[in-house]
């Protein structure tokens, strides 16, 4: 698919974005081309914000579930012993993979209850974050505490956004909006958004992309 003028205004691209991509002639190329120009470029979040207008919602919510599956790495490495998030994301997938022994609604109940523990583990270790960066003291150990705490925040909430696609579909398989606060595309673009942060690390982020642009292939 072309990424065109009327693409980018319809999809409301922000006025920067737009701005580099129109001045880098990237206007009417197709969207892999387009993508992996942003990615040469080192733009990922244009990309991640490309790659979401153009899923559909199953798309969207396997592209969550394989960027939770790659920040479960950070996750563990925090909290080595709690496994919930890894046992979650097994389960979607089962889901997902049309496994006739998982219910829809069990699913959902597991998912949302992880969903709200992940969000009470980011604030709290946000704040954590917030309170060791304002706290004024000579410690040489000050960098490595805040950049623990910040890739600890980043990974609960992409974990949280991919376990919330699951909670957005309806008892007939349909991805509606459930709980009226933030859609599936929405959940999918944060997911990938914190796994750039937990990670800061470019290889994983083209990784991500790239597993992106393999769904829109099926």
């Amino acid at each position: 698919m072309k990424i065109t003028n009327k693409f980018l205004h319809d999809n409301r691209a922000c006025k920067s974005s737009y701005k580099w991509v129109y001045e880098n002639n990237l206007i009417d190329l197709e969207h892999e081309e387009f993508i992996n120009k942003l990615l040469f470029n080192n733009r990922y979040d244009d990309a991640n914000w490309i790659l979401v207008k153009l899923f559909n919602k199953k798309q969207a919510i396997r592209y969550a579930i394989n960027i939770a599956e790659l920040v479960l790495d950070v996750f563990e490495d925090k909290f080595p012993i709690d496994k919930r998030p890894r046992e979650v994301i097994e389960t979607i997938k089962g889901y997902l993979n049309n496994s006739n022994d998982i219910n829809l609604i069990d699913i959902k109940n597991i998912s949302y209850n992880f969903y709200s523990l992940a969000l009470k583990i980011n604030k709290l270790a946000y704040a954590s974050y917030l309170a060791n960066i304002y706290n004024i003291k000579d410690d040489e150990d000050d960098e490595d505490n805040n950049k623990f705490y910040y890739e600890k925040s980043s990974a609960a909430y992409s974990i949280a956004m991919a376990i919330n696609t699951i909670n957005l579909i309806d008892e007939n398989n349909n991805y509606n909006n459930r709980f009226n606060v933030i859609d599936i595309f929405d959940s999918a673009y944060k997911a990938a958004y914190y796994a750039f942060s937990a990670f800061n690390d470019n290889y994983i982020k083209i990784k991500i992309i790239n597993k992106g642009l393999e769904l829109l292939k099926k």
